[in-house]
């Protein structure tokens, strides 16, 4: 098992070699010797995902959080030109609870469980909102997306950054890849996208929910868990361990 470990793999954005880091349960983890991403080898079957998915919940993703979320990256994006007339598509979806804040005439949801019709027409706007980790291929994606932007569309993405400062978890199959900048722009130069910016991604969260993840990512044992409270019952604006990317069809 150890010298299987130390076999060396393919990036799944730059095809070098990459090294074994860890073993998270029964899987393993790579990362890329040239640009850093860290990977899941071997990939999810398809069975896998889809048993996986059939029951998918994310406590994160109260539909008041999301919702919450949802209106304050909308009014982000007019930085970047989305407008009330701006041709939208939200592609993995989940509850549709972006579109649902937004342009209902001219916005659309994709996901491939939630919202399985795609839309032909072509857009000023694509959005990944925490899709990219999910990818099992994310350039042959993301070229098919690019195809579906008109000249000088932007691609909207969050996804787990490896280099936040904030702890993030190994989780499979639901995760299977793990970003940071340098593997973000080969992401974009592999499929020809201009990148207009990276940074830090801030959300609204339940203070609850929030303490818990911190903790978990922490491994606190069980039982200190128990003994810390939060007394804080609104929402929170936090700093999270993913990155907002955006990216231009030129």
């Amino acid at each position: 098992m150890l010298e299987n470990k130390m076999e060396i793999t393919k990036c799944l954005i730059c095809s070098n070699e990459s090294f074994f880091i860890k073993s998270f349960k029964e899987n393993l983890i790579y990362k890329c010797n040239s640009c850093n991403l860290e990977f899941v080898d071997p990939i999810p079957s398809k069975k896998e995902l889809d048993n996986f998915y059939l029951d998918y919940n994310n406590p994160r993703a109260r539909e008041d959080i999301s919702k919450k979320n949802a209106k304050k990256n909308i009014e982000y994006l007019k930085k970047y030109g989305l407008t009330k007339k701006s041709r939208l598509l939200d592609f993995g979806c989940g509850d549709n609870f972006f579109i649902q804040q937004g342009n209902l005439e001219n916005w659309f949801g994709y996901d491939k469980y939630t919202q399985p019709i795609m839309p032909p027409e072509k857009f000023d706007f694509i959005t990944l909102w925490g899709v990219l980790e999910h990818l099992v291929n994310p350039v042959e994606t993301l070229e098919s997306l690019i195809q579906k932007l008109n000249k000088n569309g932007k691609i909207i993405l969050t996804t787990v950054g490896t280099e936040t400062g904030i702890n993030y978890q190994y989780k499979v199959p639901e995760h299977i890849t793990w970003w940071n900048k340098k593997s973000v722009k080969e992401l974009f130069n592999k499929t020809k996208l201009e990148l207009r910016e990276i940074s830090n991604y801030f959300m609204y969260q339940n203070p609850k929910v929030y303490l818990d993840c911190v903790l978990n990512a922490g491994r606190v044992p069980e039982k200190l868990k128990k003994l810390i409270t939060l007394n804080i019952e609104e929402d929170i604006y936090v700093l999270t361990n993913e990155i907002f990317i955006v990216g231009e069809k030129v």
